[in-house]
């Protein structure tokens, strides 16, 4: 994934954040597995809550976020719960809102991640909700 797209990504992001409120997660995963290769996972408070209103959401902003079409570039979105392994996994690890950070190499069961770019991964508290 080059510079410029990490960066719109980025940029949608915060976007996102900025309107609906913070992430817990929020990436760019390399699975082994997909055809497409490329996924957006994510977690936050606010997509859990309605998941149908979630996918449209994340389906609208990369359409139409951060400066042109972004879903084009990747599967889909993947919505991860607060007890996802890979979650509890990146928390342990990595400390970190709209920036980005390279991780190789995340072997989980059933997943293997060749390749991630996290922009945010970050606990999210009820006062950062507010």
């Amino acid at each position: 994934m080059d510079r410029s797209t990490l960066e719109r990504f980025q940029r949608l992001e915060k976007q996102l954040a900025d309107q609906y409120g913070p992430f817990t997660l929020f990436g760019l995963f390399y699975f082994e597995d997909n055809l497409w290769r490329w996924d957006l996972v994510v977690s936050a408070p606010w997509l859990l809550q309605d998941r149908g209103q979630a996918y449209q959401t994340l389906a609208n902003a990369l359409v139409n976020g951060a400066g042109g079409n972004l879903a084009d570039l990747i599967g889909g979105p993947r919505l991860l719960d607060e007890n996802d392994p890979l979650l509890e996994l990146l928390l342990n690890g990595i400390k970190l809102e709209h920036g980005l950070q390279q991780i190789d190499g995340i072997d989980l069961p059933l997943r293997e991640v060749r390749r991630a770019y996290v922009i945010t991964c970050q606990p999210v508290t009820a006062e950062a909700m507010a």
